[in-house]
């Protein structure tokens, strides 16, 4: 059920009800590092690793429209290819690897406080993953869910590898993730 809840704040066009504790907007950009720990099991390598993202701005109402038609009305090869011409709103990096674009970036804040952040873009594949074709090439996305609350230890998970689906009118979008569970993020710190 929680993969059904963030494509629906990742994608839906309209808010929830106005909070009723205010956190103040994230200040951008946004510099963010963390630790990943992956269980392992089917999809995920077994490890803890080094995340590094940045959020330069914040996807506008009209992108977030753009990428929920292309999703209702072709499905998620059109959302993949819409979100590969969104403009990058940051990048983010694992270990020491090259840094690549996040193509969506998402604030959104919480009823009991603080602020919950929905990223996605893009997965890079390799040559070999595009010319072999196997299973998990059809799981083209990377998705980040960060809950940051100055009251409490901020928390997040990754899905490296996930496929999107709705229904035709939007009402339910639907997240799969190619692992069995999705990576934890931790020690969030917020860097100035």
């Amino acid at each position: 059920m929680k993969p059904l809840i963030i494509a629906l704040a990742l994608l839906a066009t309209t808010t929830a009800a106005s909070p009723q504790h205010h956190a103040a907007p994230l200040t951008l950009p946004l510099h963010l590092t963390g630790g990943l720990i992956s269980a392992g099991g089917i999809g995920n390598p077994t490890g803890t690793g080094r995340l590094e993202i940045t959020v330069n701005r914040w996807s506008t109402p009209d992108e977030r429209s753009q990428l929920l038609k292309a999703l209702t009305g072709k499905g998620q090869e059109a959302l993949l290819e819409e979100l590969g011409k969104a403009r990058p709103v940051g990048t983010i990096r694992a270990n020491t690897e090259l840094a690549w674009d996040l193509r969506y970036a998402r604030e959104i804040p919480q009823d009991e406080g603080g602020t919950r952040v929905f990223l996605a873009t893009d997965r890079p594949m390799t040559v070999s993953e595009i010319w072999n074709d196997p299973q998990y090439s059809r799981y083209p996305f990377t998705l980040i869910d960060l809950r940051l609350d100055p009251e409490r230890e901020p928390t997040g998970s990754l899905m490296l590898a996930a496929r999107v689906t709705a229904d035709p009118d939007g009402r339910f979008i639907n997240v799969e993730n190619f692992a069995t569970q999705p990576i934890a993020i931790t020690n969030i710190r917020v860097e100035h």
